[in-house]
Protein backbone atom coordinates (compact mmCIF):
# COMPACT_ATOMS: atom_id res chain seq x y z
CA UNK A 1 0.00 0.00 0.00
CA UNK A 2 1.44 3.59 -0.84
CA UNK A 3 2.16 6.17 1.84
CA UNK A 4 1.08 9.50 -0.10
CA UNK A 5 -1.72 8.49 -2.13
CA UNK A 6 -4.33 11.37 -4.12
CA UNK A 7 -7.65 11.04 -4.76
CA UNK A 8 -7.95 11.75 -8.00
CA UNK A 9 -7.26 8.58 -9.90
CA UNK A 10 -7.14 7.79 -13.58
CA UNK A 11 -9.35 5.15 -15.60
CA UNK A 12 -8.04 3.36 -18.62
CA UNK A 13 -7.41 6.19 -21.60
CA UNK A 14 -9.36 9.08 -19.24
CA UNK A 15 -7.46 11.61 -18.05
CA UNK A 16 -8.90 14.51 -15.56
CA UNK A 17 -10.17 18.04 -16.26
CA UNK A 18 -9.27 20.71 -14.21
CA UNK A 19 -10.26 24.18 -14.90
CA UNK A 20 -9.66 27.65 -12.80
CA UNK A 21 -12.14 30.13 -11.41
CA UNK A 22 -11.09 33.52 -10.51
CA UNK A 23 -12.34 34.70 -7.18
CA UNK A 24 -12.44 37.74 -5.30
CA UNK A 25 -10.95 36.75 -1.98
CA UNK A 26 -8.75 34.37 -1.30
CA UNK A 27 -9.69 31.91 1.83
CA UNK A 28 -8.04 32.24 5.34
CA UNK A 29 -4.74 30.52 5.02
CA UNK A 30 -4.73 26.91 6.37
CA UNK A 31 -3.63 26.50 9.98
CA UNK A 32 -0.13 24.72 9.11
CA UNK A 33 0.68 27.52 6.87
CA UNK A 34 -0.04 30.06 9.30
CA UNK A 35 2.04 28.39 11.65
CA UNK A 36 4.51 28.12 9.28
CA UNK A 37 4.84 31.59 8.79
CA UNK A 38 4.97 32.20 12.74
CA UNK A 39 8.18 29.61 12.85
CA UNK A 40 9.89 31.40 10.25
CA UNK A 41 8.72 34.86 11.64
CA UNK A 42 10.21 34.04 15.08
CA UNK A 43 13.65 32.47 13.24
CA UNK A 44 13.91 35.72 12.09
CA UNK A 45 13.91 37.60 15.60
CA UNK A 46 16.49 34.81 16.56
CA UNK A 47 18.93 35.94 13.43
CA UNK A 48 18.35 39.56 14.21
CA UNK A 49 18.88 39.50 18.24
CA UNK A 50 22.26 37.46 17.66
CA UNK A 51 23.54 39.91 14.40
CA UNK A 52 22.39 42.64 17.18
CA UNK A 53 24.44 41.16 19.72
CA UNK A 54 27.34 41.01 18.11
CA UNK A 55 27.36 44.08 16.46
CA UNK A 56 27.02 45.55 19.89
CA UNK A 57 29.89 43.38 21.39
CA UNK A 58 32.06 44.74 18.32
CA UNK A 59 30.67 48.41 19.25
CA UNK A 60 32.65 48.01 22.46
CA UNK A 61 29.43 46.40 24.36
CA UNK A 62 26.85 49.08 23.14
CA UNK A 63 23.54 47.93 21.16
CA UNK A 64 22.01 49.84 19.14
CA UNK A 65 18.06 50.20 20.23
CA UNK A 66 17.40 50.75 16.46
CA UNK A 67 18.76 46.82 15.93
CA UNK A 68 16.05 45.84 18.14
CA UNK A 69 13.26 48.13 17.37
CA UNK A 70 13.25 46.91 13.91
CA UNK A 71 12.60 43.39 15.77
CA UNK A 72 9.83 44.17 17.40
CA UNK A 73 7.01 43.66 14.32
CA UNK A 74 8.47 40.27 13.63
CA UNK A 75 7.80 38.76 17.23
CA UNK A 76 4.57 40.02 17.05
CA UNK A 77 4.19 38.23 13.92
CA UNK A 78 5.57 35.21 15.49
CA UNK A 79 3.27 35.77 18.81
CA UNK A 80 0.89 35.72 16.25
CA UNK A 81 -0.19 39.10 17.54
CA UNK A 82 -0.78 41.93 15.73
CA UNK A 83 1.68 44.40 14.73
CA UNK A 84 1.72 48.14 16.74
CA UNK A 85 3.38 50.88 15.75
CA UNK A 86 6.36 51.73 17.82
CA UNK A 87 6.41 54.99 19.30
CA UNK A 88 9.96 56.87 19.56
Amino acid sequence: MPLLSDEYHEAEGESLVWESVAVAQLPEPDYSVRQLKKEQAAMQVCRGLIEAYQQGEAASGSIDWEDLDQLIPQALQALGKPVLEIQS
